[in-house]
């Protein structure tokens, strides 16, 4: 016998030698495990017995218990996956996880065997150490370390990670990328995956819950806008119904109302004369009528408080403008000083005829206002009829204060 077997042979013997001192220094095989972590080297003189007790469930029941767990975790969820996979990995057994599919071997001295060949069956303690020594080559200290499992295989996991490379695929996707890793490990990495899906499905919950209360919110919404809109309508129908005649007069006169000469001439001096706020007038011409006819009630509406506004012209001759000017000088020179202040003037050079009456009406015609009294008139070759004028009458409210706030937003600019 050789040097290196009797070495071999001493070691082995010297272990068995501590076997019962070990196993009874670790509190029988309930405390074998919590031994095998912080001592490896008492723990080497246990009987393969007591190893295999230490070291957890065979390939094959592993692997038959993670397809039942993978089963009931599709079966009934997240939750009992980890709860089934608590009761059946052994927190204190190193194992050895595919890295593409995930399937799990528990690292015992019966797997190596396997990858070693040979038999295994009924072999003891010394037969195992010397059977793993010569069959990987490994280290004594690694052969140790397998024999004791758990923790101690974790110490060498790089070394036996490359051993079982060459020699094992794994079964189930024919890969060979793996990984050494722990019960506990194995447990907390179920846990956090078990939060993880709790948390995707809390969230995805809360997604439909919002989404049905947006979609009753908005059927609700919906309703309700049906219903305001029905109830609108059967008071309409019924107010048309009693009123109807009355309605649509009043709607046809809030929409424009047409005018022929007499109206307008009417409707101009009217307005004039009950205005309360603000008159303007826009015209090409100071004529006959602004001469003549205009002063007495412009000044009783200037001492109502009544701002009246007129832009006029129709030329952009400076010598037509002096004119205008001289007109409009004497026109004023008529009134009390202290009632100018209400009264203003801007030339133009425009053929538009409006008159904005408050802010209640404005007309829009082809009557010129300041020139023309509507009425029959003496020319040279006798009495002449009034000629025909049209414009409308309008209340929208919307165009008034446009055409005020666009034509009549100035101050006494003569």
């Amino acid at each position: 016998m050789g040097s290196f077997t009797k070495g071999v042979t001493q070691l082995l013997r010297g272990a068995a030698n501590k076997y019962d001192k070990v196993l009874n220094d670790a509190g029988g095989y309930e405390g074998i495990a919590e031994k095998v972590q912080s001592n490896g080297k008492r723990v080497a003189g246990l009987t393969a017995e007591a190893l295999g007790k230490a070291a957890g469930v065979t390939t094959e029941s592993i692997g038959k218990a993670v397809r039942t767990i993978d089963e009931a975790a599709r079966d009934k969820g997240a939750d009992v996956y980890v709860a089934e996979l608590g009761r059946t990995i052994n927190s204190k057994t190193a194992y050895l996880r595919c890295r593409r599919c995930g399937q799990l071997t528990p690292l015992t001295k019966e797997f190596f065997g396997h990858l070693i060949g040979g038999a295994t069956i009924g072999m003891g303690m010394y037969a195992w150490l010397a059977f793993i020594f010569a069959g990987t080559g490994f280290a004594l200290a690694i052969c140790v370390a397998i024999m004791i499992g758990g923790a101690a295989i974790m110490s060498y996991s790089k070394e036996i990670i490359r051993w079982i490379s060459s020699r094992y695929d794994c079964e189930q996707c024919g890969q060979n990328d793996w990984e050494i890793i722990n019960g506990d490990a194995l447990i907390k990495d179920a846990e956090m995956s078990s939060v993880k899906d709790s948390m995707a499905g809390m969230i995805e919950e809360m997604k439909q819950k919002y989404q049905a209360e947006l979609e009753r919110q908005n059927t609700l919404h919906q309703q309700e806008k049906d219903k305001l809109k029905a109830q609108y309508e059967a008071e309409r129908q019924k107010l048309m119904s009693m009123y109807g005649n009355d309605i649509r007069q009043k709607e046809s006169y809030a929409k424009n109302t047409p005018c022929d000469v007499n109206d307008l001439r009417e409707l101009f001096w009217k307005s004039l004369q009950t205005c309360t706020t603000e008159f303007d007038v826009y015209v090409p011409f100071l004529g006959y009528v602004f001469k003549n006819r205009l002063l007495n009630d412009v000044v009783a509406a200037l001492k109502r408080g009544v701002i009246i506004k007129i832009r006029c012209g129709l030329t952009d001759d400076a010598r037509e403008e002096e004119k205008l000017r001289q007109v409009i000088q004497e026109f004023c020179s008529h009134i009390p000083v202290n009632l100018c202040q209400n009264l203003h003037f801007k030339l133009d050079d425009s053929h538009a005829k409006l008159v904005i009456v408050d802010e209640e009406c404005y007309i829009l015609s082809s009557m010129n206002f300041l020139s023309y009294t509507g009425e029959d008139f003496v020319s040279k070759d006798g009495i002449r009829e009034k000629w025909d004028e049209l414009g409308e009458l309008s209340v929208n409210k919307t165009n008034l204060l446009y055409y005020r706030q666009r034509y009549f937003a100035f101050e006494n600019q003569v």
